[in-house]
């Protein structure tokens, strides 16, 4: 892979055919050295196993996901892109909490899959139980009027010459079942841990203030987390600003089967890739491992140090 003179006052934009082949040639370099025997982690607990391997699992998620950027991207799947990009972003800055925040960052992240795998349960557990008591006394309700109903019917034809006796809707009874999902055995495998959420914005925040005490960066990062929350209600939630792009104004107003707009595709590769790289350069840069591909991207796609781009990548 060619050098870049980083030294250089304009960088030009990388062309499709450069960011399939960067993206390629990062994507062999993450599997090839995590599926070295170097990353071959033995199966015994402790801190620092247990943080070696989500270090890894976490470069192999955001890995994953630059690979699906980059297939739907150049597929030309806009919606699909802003959506898995959303996605890179949060993967990418848990897994740099992760590698900077050592096995107390793991466990705060434990810690928020207990919160939600308890919320998940507590829900099951209340909608089963609502269902159940819902089709009893729907049905109770439902053979009652029933029976009613029959005695009415046969008054009213052994009575014509009198004002019927009225005829009640049934009650619908619930069809749905129980869930059937008991996640008690997976909730107690966390042990003594205390459930607590991690906020998005809490790892921001705490990347921000180790970055320039670990040397993984000198900006804050709360960029990255304006991007992640314009791309969760411009993307990922059925806002009113993602409908609104469906309309053609005019005097009469029409919708369009694609929204108008700017196109994130590349901009959306571009961040992943850069990131990906990023976060590659550290796991396995940190760990003694060659990152040849990773810290060539790194600098052909920082952002602009004068500041003029916040975070977006060299564009």
């Amino acid at each position: 892979m060619a050098s870049v003179d980083r030294q250089q006052p304009t960088r030009t934009d990388p062309t499709d055919k450069e960011l399939t082949e960067w993206a390629d040639a990062l994507l062999a370099e993450i599997d090839g050295t995590l599926s070295a025997d170097a990353w071959a982690i033995i199966d015994r607990a402790s801190d620092h196993r247990i943080h070696r391997l989500y270090d890894a699992a976490s470069l192999r998620h955001c890995a994953a996901l630059l690979a699906e950027i980059e297939a739907v991207a150049k597929a030309g799947q806009e919606l699909a892109t802003r959506v898995l990009i959303r996605t890179h972003i949060e993967a990418f800055l848990f897994a740099l909490y992760i590698h900077f925040g050592g096995i107390d960052a793991v466990t705060k992240i434990a810690q928020d899959t207990l919160s939600s795998l308890a919320a998940t349960h507590n829900d099951f557990v209340a909608w089963d139980e609502w269902v159940e008591k819902e089709k009893v006394r729907t049905a109770e309700a439902r053979d009652k009027i029933r029976r009613n109903n029959e005695a009415n019917s046969k008054w009213n034809a052994e009575h014509p010459e009198e004002p019927p006796r009225p005829i009640f809707e049934e009650p619908y009874v619930p069809q749905l079942s129980t869930t059937g999902v008991d996640l008690s055995d997976a909730i107690a495998d966390f042990g003594e841990l205390e459930a607590e959420a991690l906020p998005v914005r809490t790892v921001v925040d705490a990347l921000t203030k180790w970055g320039p005490e670990k040397g993984f960066g000198r900006e804050s990062f709360t960029p990255m987390y304006h991007i992640y929350r314009v791309l969760s209600g411009g993307s990922l939630h059925p806002t009113l600003n993602v409908l609104d792009a469906y309309f053609l104004p005019g005097g009469f107003v029409r919708t369009l089967p694609v929204q108008l707009g700017p196109s994130m595709l590349k901009d959306a590769r571009v961040t992943a890739l850069y990131s990906t790289a990023f976060l590659a350069g550290w796991v396995l840069g940190d760990a003694g491992s060659t990152t040849t591909v990773s810290s060539f991207l790194r600098n052909r796609l920082e952002p602009d140090p004068s500041g003029g781009r916040g975070w977006a990548p060299g564009l």
